[in-house]
């Protein structure tokens, strides 16, 4: 008896999952035939699930910070400049299924995937469209240019950008 007691309490307890504050649960089944997104649902508290036709994921909605890896840009006369950005973002909590259904993975890997390209890509567009003397002498103006571009692009995604600044380096 005691034996069938303590099988269903660590049986119990694999089956559930605590949302903490802050974030949402992301509740979905690993069967279907859209492989689980038909049956997305936002979670939050205890949540029971079958561990074998189920999962959960937890998504943080409050904001994260992200300091990136730097990289090397290119100016559009071909002067170098390194970049070393950091952010402040957050998943927007209603869009965290959505989010979800697009990437399939834990908001780490979507930041360092996704969001870093988005990042990428921001930079070089607009810092390719800036001389070396241009970056100079108008930082501000090119920093607010890439925070646009980069904000424009991932708030299409579901995230917020609370803050950015590119750690604009010059090159020797």
């Amino acid at each position: 008896m005691a034996l069938a007691a303590c099988i269903m309490m660590v049986g119990n307890t694999s089956c559930c999952e605590r949302i903490d504050a802050g974030h949402a649960g992301i509740k979905f089944k690993l069967y279907g035939t859209d492989k689980g997104v038909q049956d997305v649902s936002l979670v939050s508290g205890w949540v029971w699930y079958n561990p074998f036709t189920e999962r959960v994921y937890e998504y943080p909605t409050f904001v994260k910070a992200m300091d990136c890896k730097a990289f090397t840009i290119n100016a559009k006369d071909g002067g170098q400049f390194i970049l070393d950005p950091s952010i402040n973002i957050c998943i927007k909590q209603d869009w965290a299924a959505k989010v979800f259904k697009k990437y399939r993975l834990p908001f780490e890997e979507v930041a360092k995937g996704p969001i870093w390209i988005e990042l990428v890509n921001a930079c070089r567009n607009e810092i390719g469209k800036f001389s070396t003397d241009s970056i100079v002498s108008n930082r501000e103006q090119l920093d607010m240019a890439v925070q646009k571009a980069f904000t424009a692009a991932i708030e299409k995604e579901g995230f917020s950008v609370e803050q950015f600044t590119t750690g604009l380096k010059y090159s020797e």
